[in-house]
């Protein structure tokens, strides 16, 4: 049987809004049992209901297993987990699976199979000029074939095709030229030394723990992150995710993966009081 492997950010994503998957499901049932009103679909609709009442109770759980055997990274998938507390009240008692102590980590794999980058710039807000090439040609091409055709007029159609292919071909050296610019100028840089935000190196062995807060629908949140100084005070760095290019599970899954092979000291649980 082949195994499907999903990937520590989907597996995240899944289990965040997994009660919300079963209420969709549920209300499709509803659906069903409203549009056609058959003794079969509702017996349906009920044995789907009781499966929903069976799932909601373990099948989180046993999603949440499933990913830890099978992924890649199980450390790093439920660091994140429990930093997001997604793993509340689940402990070896109930079934969870906990990976093993040791594992051998290779960051060129991890940043390759997360699709993740080392050095992060400044998130960029800009409208490429070159997205209304892209759009101006559409739209005259949407107009025009409603009032003309291509045997009509060939040099119109093909001046429009033209100008749409240069300005795909614009948009996309725009956009590779903006990303070596902005790493260029990176403001993050994970390394084995430790964190650097904006010049600062933050080791890891002096990295205690960290949690995003502040998260709505119009702001990224912040990142917190509790460090150790020369002495050993603990000071709070902050990390606006509005001004850089990455987001929270991705930052939380760097966290965890350069906290787990370059420091040696286990990863403690974030704070309240952060």
């Amino acid at each position: 049987m082949r195994i499907i492997r999903i990937r520590p950010r989907t597996a995240i994503a899944i289990i965040e809004i997994f009660y919300l998957l079963l209420i969709c499901f549920f209300l499709f049932w509803v659906l069903l049992v409203i549009l056609f009103f058959r003794w079969w679909i509702i017996v349906a609709a009920i044995a789907g209901l009781v499966e929903i009442i069976i799932i909601a109770n373990k099948g989180k759980l046993q999603f949440i297993n499933y990913c830890l055997r099978h992924d890649k990274y199980p450390h790093e998938l439920l660091a994140v987990l429990q930093q997001l507390e997604l793993t509340d009240k689940l402990d070896e008692a109930d079934g969870l699976v906990l990976p093993p102590d040791k594992q051998q980590f290779n960051t060129t794999e991890f940043l390759a199979d997360n699709k993740l980058k080392a050095e992060i710039g400044k998130r960029n807000y800009k409208f490429p000029f070159a997205i209304y090439i892209i759009i101006a040609p559409l739209i005259l091409l949407a107009f025009f074939i409603r009032v003309t055709s291509f045997n009509e007029d060939p040099y119109l159609f093909v001046v429009l095709g033209v100008v749409l292919v240069l300005g795909v071909f614009f948009w996309i050296r725009t956009k590779d030229n903006n990303n070596e610019e902005e790493y260029m100028q990176a403001m993050l840089i994970f390394n084995e030394k430790g964190l650097q935000f904006e010049g600062q190196l933050y080791k890891w062995t002096h990295i205690r723990n960290w949690i995003v807060k502040g998260q709505t629908k119009s702001s990224y949140g912040k990142m917190y992150i509790t460090y150790s100084g020369k002495e050993m005070e603990d000071t709070k760095v902050i990390i606006n995710l509005n001004d850089v290019d990455i987001d929270r599970i991705n930052f939380m899954l760097m966290m965890a993966h350069y906290k787990a092979k370059y420091d040696s000291q286990q990863l403690q649980p974030a704070e309240e009081s952060l």
